[in-house]
């Protein structure tokens, strides 16, 4: 079954803790910081799922079913997402390994497909902190694969700052 996804388009001081830590190191390492807040969610591997979850209205899945249903996405689409994005993150195979043990980071492997899982597109904030010209692709938007069209934008950016700020 498709899933609809309709993120949240407004801070809710509510549902949403501000990310203090991140906030600051997001800050320090981009230019680009209008009308971004970052939000804390659990650091267990899953942040970027949790993250999904978060900006869901009334979520209907857990953080584990993202991944499961990244991972289905990724394999189905094999060709595609290797031929896209090996040069960046090496072999497609260990990834697929790699992504199916829960609690395990994301990495460019896991946001692509999840573009399509989600139907949106997700604009990647890499740090600028020495920064080498491959990481380019981190730092970009991140689209759907072919023939899916996104629905919405949504921004993210790494969620391992406690350790960068120290």
């Amino acid at each position: 079954m498709p899933l609809q996804f309709h993120p949240t388009q407004v801070f809710d001081e509510t549902k949403h803790i501000v990310d203090v830590v991140a906030k600051k190191y997001f800050e320090k390492t981009t230019g680009d910081v209008h009308h971004r807040v970052s939000v804390e969610v659990i650091a267990d591997g899953n942040c970027l799922y949790h993250s999904i979850v978060l900006l869901m209205n009334g979520p209907t899945v857990a953080a584990s079913e993202l991944r499961v249903r990244t991972i289905i996405e990724l394999v189905t689409n094999e060709t595609y997402y290797e031929t896209m994005y090996s040069q960046f993150v090496g072999p497609i195979d260990i990834a697929i390994e790699a992504i199916c043990k829960n609690y395990t980071f994301s990495e460019l492997y896991e946001t692509a497909p999840l573009c399509s899982v989600l139907r949106c597109n997700i604009r990647s904030i890499y740090p600028q902190i020495d920064f080498q010209q491959y990481m380019t692709i981190w730092d970009n938007v991140i689209t759907p694969a072919p023939p899916i069209i996104a629905s919405y934008d949504i921004c993210g950016h790494p969620s391992w700052t406690k350790k960068m700020l120290e």
